[in-house]
């Protein structure tokens, strides 16, 4: 399940509510490790901030 698999889900106008649902998990996966990879060059360490990122 890679962004090809977002975007046909997404071209197909979401009519499934399984396939939102799946969808909203990959995107909210997706956001979670872009906001990982900033974090680690922006080298916070403090933990404190890890809870606004949290969902």
């Amino acid at each position: 399940m890679g962004l090809g698999f977002n975007l046909a889900v997404w071209s197909s106008g979401l009519s499934s509510p399984q396939l939102k649902k799946i969808f909203m998990i990959n995107l909210r996966w997706i956001l979670s490790l872009l906001v990982s990879v900033i974090l680690l060059q922006l080298n916070i360490e403090e933990v404190s901030y890890l809870g606004w990122f949290s969902f």
